[in-house]
């Protein structure tokens, strides 16, 4: 299966999408659907009453609606990834392993605060790198700046997004307090409008949504077999896909390097985002598996002999079914 998606063509593309909805065919047939999720942002709720609330009597519609979304993003940053030739040749590595893990959980398949934030980050991260060649980029960082904000109106604790988006700038592209006021603005325009209508609804409680509120801590997942093995079966191939990208980060172009460092600042975001005061759940783990599924792709792609990426995405199988069916 690795080395199937080791190339790019349409017909692995259709393939990817049927494999994706049989690993979620628990979920279509038994899903359920939550009713809260930790550190949801004003905005979440607003979406929550308007949309999402029409759908807890019939769930297997939102995980269709959900899977659709997860396939269109493994689809857009894999094309990202070949586009700006992250490794040597075109692949669907990426696409495979975001969809393989991110099956494990059903609460990696519900439109929640988290989901929500890796679909922003989607959006940001090709208009950012688009910023390291462009003269005029005003309309991109403000844009940039709009979308970080939404994100963290739907997620509390991703105001840690601003400090990403700074950290890319400054990496991107010479430094302009200009820029920076621009990335600021956008970054509060959702914040505005989101005041100004607690503001003419006298709703000034909801507006305290909006504001962080950090406490660090030690993550509180429950210690059962299951999130022991996930943890496994993510962590390893992160760190083994990290070595190898080391190794061959000296072949690679300038910008080629510091999108692969803003990959691995958008893994440490997402660590540091499991440590907060509110969210410690198995939920926010699934943070980690998109900026995580880059490394991952690492680890399959490079290696001549595939048996053991071959193997550890049959083992990750073989858990889901063994715990999903037995």
């Amino acid at each position: 299966m690795v080395r199937f998606f080791s190339g790019a063509n349409p017909l692995n593309i259709l393939v990817l999408f049927i494999l994706g909805a049989m690993f979620r065919l628990p979920l279509f047939l038994n899903g359920s659907l939550p009713d809260t999720f930790p550190d949801a942002g004003l905005g979440y709720l607003w979406l929550h009453q308007l949309v999402l609330d029409r759908f807890h009597s019939n769930p297997w519609g939102l995980y269709a609606v959900s899977y659709v979304i997860l396939f269109i993003q493994s689809i857009s940053l894999n094309g990202f990834i070949n586009s700006q030739k992250l490794f040597p040749s075109a692949h669907l590595l990426f696409a495979y392993f975001y969809l393989l893990f991110s099956a494990l959980l059903p609460s990696w398949n519900w439109i929640s605060p988290f989901f929500l934030f890796n679909s922003i980050l989607v959006l940001i991260l090709p208009r950012m790198v688009r910023l390291y060649q462009q003269h005029h980029p005003q309309n991109d960082l403000f844009m940039l700046g709009v979308l970080g904000g939404v994100a963290s109106s739907l997620y509390v604790s991703a105001w840690l997004l601003l400090p990403w988006l700074v950290v890319a700038l400054l990496t991107l592209r010479p430094f302009r307090v200009s820029e920076l006021v621009i990335l600021l603005v956008g970054f509060l325009l959702p914040y505005y409008f989101a005041v100004s209508y607690c503001y003419l609804i006298d709703r000034w409680d909801q507006a305290l949504l909006l504001l962080p509120q950090y406490k660090f801590a030690l993550p509180s997942f429950k210690p059962i077999f299951e999130n022991w093995a996930i943890g496994i079966l993510i962590m390893v191939p992160v760190l083994l896909g990290g070595i190898r990208i080391a190794n061959y980060l000296f072949r690679m172009l300038a910008l080629t390097r510091k999108v692969w460092g803003l990959i691995f600042y958008a893994l440490l975001m997402a660590i540091l985002i499991l440590f907060m005061d509110k969210g410690k759940s198995e939920d926010t783990i699934v943070l980690l598996l998109l900026p995580a599924s880059f490394f991952m792709s690492a680890f399959a792609f490079f290696p001549a002999n595939k048996f053991f990426p071959s193997l550890w995405a049959w083992l990750t199988i073989a858990f889901m079914i063994a715990w999903n069916f037995l």
